[in-house]
């Protein structure tokens, strides 16, 4: 997964990223107890990032911080809180800490991991996409292959199924052709498709694929032989 979402275009490490898909999802707005643990958080980052003493910083500053991460991203967890600082922070010399300053580096880290969960969603989308049409193609295959049985169990001179139906299916069936009658299937759907690409009305209707004809011809053949040598 870490491959997949290419997270070095949002310039985050795997530790981080590792760190982010494991979330244990403590929320910092729930309850009295958690805001206690935030005010111990913000001490702790304001002094190891900020170079600060969390007691010269005032109360207010924390109530806006608290304020803001609550109105902004009230679904924010303790641990995003420590993401955002594992970066370095730029503390301009000879001023005071503000909300703004302090609220930066969690804006920027909420903005890379909205990004990523875009990108985890967009992957678990197209992955559910691709084994939703390897199942679908494995039950036409299915499909087809009762329609090859039924061909066989009714001694039909054809395959009864449709050239897409005989697509799904023919790979199975080369073998049971020689060199010579392959090519004489390659002649007749050559000469099947050129007569519906030439049809005055061909432009009304979907024209079949060369190769879905010539699956239908192959495995009209194969229906051929087996109930004519029976």
């Amino acid at each position: 997964m870490w491959r997949k979402v290419k997270t070095d275009d949002l310039n985050i490490d795997l530790k981080t990223f590792t760190a982010l898909a494991n979330d244990k999802c403590e929320l910092i707005i729930s309850d009295l107890s958690t805001i206690e643990r935030f005010s111990n958080a913000f001490n702790c980052i304001v002094r190891v990032y900020y170079g600060l003493n969390h007691l010269n910083v005032s109360d207010e500053l924390k109530r806006a911080v608290l304020s803001s991460i609550k109105d902004n991203y009230p679904c924010m967890t303790f641990s995003n809180l420590n993401l955002c600082f594992v970066n370095s922070i730029e503390k301009k010399q000879g001023t005071s800490l503000t909300r703004d300053e302090f609220m930066l580096p969690i804006h920027a880290f909420m903005a890379k991991k909205k990004r990523i969960e875009s990108l985890l969603q967009d992957i678990e989308l197209k992955e559910h996409n691709e084994q939703l049409a390897v199942k679908q193609a494995e039950k036409f295959k299915e499909h087809s292959i009762e329609i090859y049985n039924k061909s066989i169990d009714e001694f039909a001179s054809e395959f009864m199924g449709t050239p897409f139906e005989a697509c799904a299916i023919v790979e199975d069936y080369f073998e049971n052709l020689n060199e010579e009658e392959y090519k004489t299937c390659q002649l007749n759907a050559n000469k099947k498709f050129k007569e519906q690409s030439n049809e005055s009305n061909s432009q009304f209707y979907a024209i079949i694929p060369e190769r879905h004809l010539l699956a239908k011809e192959i495995m009209d053949m194969v229906v051929f032989k087996h109930n004519t040598n029976k």
